[in-house]
């Protein structure tokens, strides 16, 4: 039985699964058949790949100093606003009866 060729959406819907090896072969032969073809798919998939690796070097990023004690000088100051702001408030009885 012969297979419908894989497009550029089931391409990247599938991408994952590829990558991770779990993809049954008969879809990776379509998968890879389709981008042999298609320069954006395997553009996406380098993409892809290179993902993980641009995240973790995101996160070697260090705030300036001042910046930090800035950032959290704000945070705290929200906090303490949003405390006030949740204070209890009794109701006023319903004098409509």
């Amino acid at each position: 039985m012969r297979r419908t060729p894989m497009t550029c959406r089931e391409t990247v819907r599938r991408m994952m699964d590829y990558v991770e090896g779990v993809m049954p072969r008969d879809d990776v032969n379509r998968l890879e058949h389709h981008m042999q073809k298609c320069p954006r798919c395997v553009e996406f998939l380098q993409a892809y790949r290179r993902t993980p690796e641009i995240l973790r070097r995101s996160a070697d990023v260090r705030i300036p100093r001042a910046a930090a004690r800035r950032l959290w000088r704000t945070v705290r100051a929200c906090q303490q606003q949003q405390a006030t702001n949740r204070r209890w408030t009794p109701l006023k009885p319903d004098r409509r009866k």
